[in-house]
């Protein structure tokens, strides 16, 4: 279960900043063969709203790098492998919204897909900066409370053994 995303991106063209709201759509892809990703999202909807702030990063001739966060209601994948993809719809604006990829790195496997396209192209090295959170399990929150409540009610046992 996740129930928020960050990011890091940046603007080119116009003024370095959309004319108008961002307009961010996320989905995960299954891979339908090791290594072949699906054209089609299981997850697949709009980020209501999304919190940007400009970073102290630079790209293109000192673009403002920017930091994203989603927070939304809580989707649940299963087990397995998965692309992400975060796109900006920029559709009748001046200024065109990318990824801030940290750097080239050997190794790393980023797929990608242009204007929203269902294919992907890949995999290219290099690093991206996002990370995803997970919901903590509701067993799991329990079980810490109890075992909590079972340490705390020992530890009282034990000084007022200590004491007597």
């Amino acid at each position: 279960m996740i129930n928020r995303v960050t990011w890091f991106g940046a603007y080119k063209g116009g003024d370095q900043l959309p004319d108008g709201p961002d307009h961010f759509s996320l989905k995960f892809y299954p891979f339908i063969g090791p290594t072949t990703p699906s054209p089609t999202a299981i997850v697949d909807f709009q980020l209501s709203t999304v919190v940007r702030q400009q970073t102290q990063l630079t790209m293109f001739a000192g673009n403002p790098v920017f930091s994203y966060q989603a927070d939304f209601a809580p989707i649940e994948l299963l087990a397995g492998r998965f692309l992400l993809s975060l796109v900006n719809d920029t559709t009748g604006q001046t200024e065109q919204w990318l990824w801030h990829m940290h750097s080239s790195a050997a190794g790393n496997m980023v797929w990608t897909r242009l204007n929203n396209n269902p294919n992907w192209s890949g995999p290219g090295g290099s690093e991206m900066s996002f990370q995803i959170y997970a919901v903590p399990e509701l067993g799991t929150g329990a079980m810490m409370g109890v075992a909590g409540l079972f340490l705390l009610r020992r530890s009282r046992r034990k000084a007022t053994c200590d004491l007597a």
